[in-house]
């Protein structure tokens, strides 16, 4: 049995800096890709140079493996059960970095998809976005903005990391992104992490160095 399942919602969130001004309110759930980056030195604010970044937020609708898991038809612990999650490549003709490592973790919270679509000067706020990940159920905020606080399942948390992380080396930085996530999707199914979609960002070294190679 294979089953390809689509995203059913995504976005992505950045503290990209427009005229002076961080988009942390900024949403582009309707646009027509994902952009993942990392920009060190394109803004300043005075003469420091400004660190910029995004990070991908994306969620399955994996009903169909629940009701094959409730009624047992599937077995999480056999060898053969796994899940991938994968994105394709989509080259806009912007420079593309190289040697880089992408990391994938279960997020602990929903979000909402939004419906903002500038990703030139990301002036349409809604949500989900740097500070916030969703007015559906609530004002629920981020633990730390850009969904920056992680941890296991026994903590309160914006993702999980751990054995629930995954991460694929890029050498060439035009490679589809094909990663296994059969541990987080497991756990959803089993009830041990809630069914709330996945992270997808730089590694922490690689966002946090000011001025890379």
């Amino acid at each position: 049995m294979y089953k390809i399942l689509k995203a059913d919602k995504d976005t992505y969130i950045t503290n990209r800096v427009i005229n002076e001004s961080g988009s942390y309110n900024s949403n582009v759930g309707l646009a027509g890709s994902l952009d993942l980056f990392k920009l060190y030195g394109s803004t300043f604010t005075g003469v420091t140079p400004n660190v910029e970044y995004s990070r991908l937020l994306l969620h399955f609708d994996i009903s169909t493996l629940s009701d094959l898991y409730s009624s047992g038809k599937i077995d999480i612990t056999h060898p053969s059960f796994f899940a991938k999650l994968q994105l394709s490549d989509v080259y806009g003709g912007q420079p593309t970095p190289s040697k880089y490592t992408l990391i994938v973790n279960p997020l602990s919270k929903s979000f909402d998809e939004g419906a903002g679509k500038d990703v030139v000067y990301y002036s349409d706020y809604d949500n989900a976005n740097f500070f916030t990940a969703s007015y559906s159920n609530g004002d629920i905020k981020w633990i730390n903005a850009g969904c920056g606080s992680s941890g296991d399942p026994t903590v309160i948390c914006d993702y999980y990391t751990g054995s629930l992380q995954t991460s694929q080396y890029f050498s060439t930085g035009e490679e589809d992104l094909n990663v296994d996530v059969t541990s987080a999707i497991s756990g959803v199914l089993a009830g041990v992490i809630p069914d709330s979609g996945f992270r997808v960002s730089y590694s922490s070294l690689e966002e946090e160095t000011l001025n890379p190679e």
